[in-house]
């Protein structure tokens, strides 16, 4: 007779939680921007789209993945009124082709400021 070895217990995953970081309302745009990170010496910025905006953040998708902390100056491209932004990347995600990266705005915009990035 063939001897049982005790079955290791059954071990459930835990729920992935999806915990929304920004504490002001996200607005979906999809704007063209120019990217630099702060500190680059090369040539030429890079091109991204602004996928959603707020008073404290943005979304930005790029081709490639930024480190985490790194800050960027991001400029809306054909967007006249529309201010310059700065902000820190707090985590970067691929989708397919894409990197999303969230980021945290080093200085809030006004309403008045995100609403010139909607228009």
């Amino acid at each position: 007779m063939a001897a049982q070895l005790p079955q290791a217990p059954e071990t459930q995953k835990p729920e992935t939680v999806i915990t929304e970081r920004r504490n002001a309302e996200r607005f979906h745009c999809v704007r063209e921007c120019l990217v630099r990170p702060q500190g680059a010496t090369g040539g030429g910025d890079w091109h991204a789209i602004a996928y959603n905006i707020s008073t404290n953040g943005v979304g930005i998708g790029l081709p490639y993945p930024v480190a985490p902390d790194t800050i960027l100056y991001i400029h809306p491209w054909s967007r006249a009124n529309a201010r310059p932004v700065r902000a820190r990347v707090l985590r970067s995600t691929p989708v397919d082709f894409l990197w999303f990266h969230g980021c945290e705005l080093l200085e809030p915009l006004s309403p008045e400021d995100v609403q010139r990035w909607l228009e």
